[in-house]
């Protein structure tokens, strides 16, 4: 299959947009369904056939049927290695001439993922290149064989963009602390999720959704705006999950999941997150949490996951520093003590370190707390 019209007479873009309920949100799953069901057919089908034979098995519907086109009909199918980028291009206002033929770099009459992998490979090169010039304070020294600066992009953007590898996801999980009290909770009160429909707000590599299915869930929705998702699907496949969690790739307050849920039960019951960030609501994902509960969460029995927070303050002694520069390879330095004093109130940001217990010299306050069910996006921002 190809999408060369000249050649084939097949266009799978327009076909994709052809047999899509207008009120019916394109997702990863449903173009895997059907580049799965075009695999089926004949080879010498036309694209009216093929047209007319989706539409007729309404393949989008969850049925018996239709949940056989899940499964790839073609062994290591390029096109459903490649599903992700061909939603974005499909839904992509570029021009349609221009992309006809290929996405992201990959020939789609090809497929040639190497090249494909190489050309991320160099755009990785680059941007780390940039990080370090930005980092040491060169962007702006004129050197004419500086790699350019990236073009504008929104904060959002950058903030799931740095979501997108796999090592930010290898200390969160590797956060056993935080992650093991999420699996004790969750499999330790199976009756909370049993039979229940779960959302998963910024479900990274799908931890907490497969938590939540192993309690007993009856269907999981995990939702994340980075390129994680796309492993995530993966790794939720290999672990047989498939059938019980539906991973879903947009941000959380833009999406519809009116779609994957059951008309008969059409409120979330449990949603589950692990939006903490430094200082707890440093990375500023509470409000999408917020968001999925107000739009979709049962207002009178549904539950957070967790339902309370609370942050607290306590005094330290800060001596770790000067002892430091007092001796450096039995060097004083104690001169950059000062400078380094100067440098945090410049920067005015928290420094995240591991507290020796003998360092603590004050009480433990706690100075703000929320009950999640209830508190609103605007009480966020506060002063105590």
């Amino acid at each position: 299959m190809s999408c060369d019209k000249e050649l084939y007479n097949f266009d799978l873009q327009s076909l994709i947009k052809s047999v899509t309920p207008p009120n019916h949100s394109l997702e990863f799953y449903d173009a895997v369904k059907i580049i799965n069901f075009i695999r089926a057919q004949p080879a010498s089908s036309s694209q009216e056939s093929i047209k007319s034979a989706i539409l007729k098995q309404s393949i989008f519907e969850e049925t018996e049927d239709n949940e056989k086109f899940y499964k790839p009909i073609l062994e290591n199918d390029g096109y459903l290695v490649c599903c992700d980028e061909l939603l974005q291009l499909i839904d992509s206002k570029s021009n349609e001439n221009d992309n006809e033929n290929n996405f992201g770099g990959v020939d789609l009459t090809d497929l040639n993922l190497s090249s494909h992998t190489n050309d991320l490979e160099q755009k990785l090169k680059a941007a780390n290149e940039l990080i370090a010039r930005l980092t040491s304070g060169t962007e702006n020294n004129n050197d004419v064989n500086a790699p350019p600066l990236p073009p504008t992009a929104d904060n959002d953007s950058y903030y799931f963009d740095g979501y997108g590898y796999s090592h930010i996801h290898k200390v969160m999980l590797t956060d056993t602390v935080r992650t093991d009290s999420y699996r004790k909770s969750i499999l330790n009160n199976p009756t909370l999720f049993k039979d229940k429909i779960v959302l998963d707000v910024g479900c990274g590599t799908g931890i907490l959704s497969m938590f939540a299915a192993k309690a007993g869930a009856k269907k999981v929705i995990g939702v994340d705006d980075s390129n994680i998702i796309v492993h995530a699907r993966k790794i939720v496949s290999d672990n047989d999950l498939s059938d019980t969690i539906t991973l879903i790739r947009g941000k959380m307050e833009d999406i519809d999941l009116s779609p994957h849920l059951p008309l008969s039960h059409p409120k979330i019951d449990v949603i589950v997150s692990e939006w903490m960030g430094y200082a707890l609501l440093y990375e500023t994902m509470l409000p999408s949490v917020i968001s999925a509960r107000d739009r979709y969460m049962n207002p009178k029995t549904g539950i957070m996951w967790p339902n309370k927070t609370n942050m607290h303050i306590e005094a330290v002694s800060d001596v770790t520093s000067e002892e430091f520069w007092k001796n450096v390879y039995d060097f004083d330095m104690s001169s950059m003590i000062e400078m380094v004093g100067r440098e945090r109130l410049k920067k005015n940001e928290a420094a995240v370190e591991v507290v020796e217990a003998n360092k603590i010299i004050s009480n433990r306050f706690e100075f703000w707390s929320a009950e999640l069910t209830t508190v609103k996006d605007n009480e966020l921002d506060f002063s105590r």
